[in-house]
C-alpha cells in the first residue's frame, strides 16, 4: 500500500513517521465512518450486482464501473479518518 502524504509527518524523522503511523492506523479501522463504508461499498456490490442485474453484460465493465468510483470515495473517508487520528496522536503527544 502506498503511504499517504501527511503534512503533519513530513516533518518528522523516518522512525518517528513509522511510530505514529503503526499507532494509528489498527484504530482507524475501528472508525465507525470507515467500516461503514468499507460495508456500504460490498453490500452496495452484492445488492447491484446479484439482486438487480444478475444477468447483466458485459459483466467486468458493469463492475468496473461501480468499483472504481466507490473505492476513490471510501478511500478518501479512510485518508481523512487516519489523517484525523494522526493530528490528534501528535497533539497528546506534545501535551506530554
Amino acid at each position: 500500500m502506498r503511504r499517504e502524504t501527511i503534512p503533519e509527518l513530513q516533518s518528522l524523522p523516518e522512525a518517528e513517521q513509522i511510530k505514529v503511523r503503526m499507532a494509528v492506523t489498527p484504530g482507524s479501522l475501528k472508525d465507525p465512518r470507515v467500516w461503514s463504508a468499507y460495508f456500504a461499498q460490498i453490500a452496495g456490490f452484492i445488492v447491484l450486482f446479484f439482486v438487480f442485474f444478475p444477468t447483466a453484460q458485459p459483466r467486468m465493465a458493469l463492475i468496473l464501473a461501480y468499483v472504481i468510483p466507490t473505492m476513490i470515495v471510501v478511500r478518501s473517508i479512510h485518508r481523512r479518518v487516519i489523517r484525523e487520528r494522526v493530528i490528534a496522536f501528535l497533539e497528546n503527544n506534545s501535551a506530554i
